[in-house]
């Protein structure tokens, strides 16, 4: 596991993660591989990687919620 500070939060985090990103009902996912957006929700290529709901934020703009890590 690993902490990072995203958004102003702290999440404890797998040490697979790649990518955290939060969708438009304020769910954070963390993702391994690079998740693409698609009708409000962060998405998962089929078949590629693992991703985690890890907790909620109240952003302004989601579509620009995607970070590396």
């Amino acid at each position: 596991m690993k902490t990072v500070i995203y958004h102003g939060k702290e999440f404890e985090v797998n040490d697979w993660v790649n990518f955290i990103a939060t969708d438009c009902d304020g769910e954070v996912w963390e993702f391994e591989d690079k998740p693409y957006s698609s009708r409000g929700y962060w998405l998962n290529r089929e078949q590629c990687g693992k991703c985690k709901r890890i907790g909620s934020l109240n952003i302004d703009n989601w579509e620009s919620s995607l970070e590396e890590i």
